[in-house]
């Protein structure tokens, strides 16, 4: 019982706050926030990288849109094959033999 006591009273006990710490630490969370932006902007700008919502606001084009679908040939498509199985998962050639 004694570790249930334990665990209780240090749940309704109010956390202690250092002496130290200023009052409002929210305004200095958010002045640390946006220097921490605008380094990151800097150093996005000095590598040549746009910086974000700076782009083109048109979205991509149908060419680039369908280039997203495109893909290399498999070797399937080299195949001299005749007829694909589904159910028993074969392939059938045209080369006589299989």
């Amino acid at each position: 019982m004694g570790l249930f006591q334990t665990l209780l009273r240090g749940r309704t006990q109010p956390q202690s706050v250092p002496a130290d710490a200023p009052e409002d630490s929210g305004a200095l969370d958010v002045a640390a926030a946006e220097e921490a932006t605008e380094r990151y902007l800097a150093r996005l700008a000095a590598m040549g990288i746009p910086l974000p919502n700076t782009g083109s606001k048109n979205g991509a084009t149908q060419a680039e849109a369908s280039r997203l679908y495109d893909h290399d040939p498999s070797f399937v498509d080299l195949l001299p094959w005749a007829e694909y199985l589904p159910d028993e998962q074969v392939m059938l050639l045209e080369d006589g033999r299989s």
